[in-house]
């Protein structure tokens, strides 16, 4: 099992990915990605609670992002070669 980070190029902590090379049951490659979730305090996570129990929604959905340029894209074709690897060969 491999990992890298993948870092936003804003530099903000918040932005941040896990990325877990791996290989399942039949031997073929797999990646995960794991999001760095934003905190929030115990009153800011009630009242979204509050909000979203009573049907509030944005109308700009509860999304962050991620800002990938030259200095910051090399995860992710680390990413596609590895899918694209053949297993066979690995072995």
């Amino acid at each position: 099992m491999k990992k890298e980070i993948l870092d936003c190029a804003c530099y903000s902590i918040d932005h941040t990915y896990i990325i877990t090379f791996d290989k399942d049951f039949d031997n073929e490659n797999m990646v995960y990605i794991n999001p760095h979730l934003t905190d929030g305090g115990f009153w800011h996570r009630l009242k979204y609670a509050f909000k979203y129990l009573f049907g509030w929604k944005s109308r700009y959905g509860c999304f962050d992002e991620i800002i990938i340029n030259k200095t910051n894209y090399q995860p992710l074709k680390h990413i596609i070669n590895y899918i694209e690897q053949d297993p066979k060969l690995l072995n």
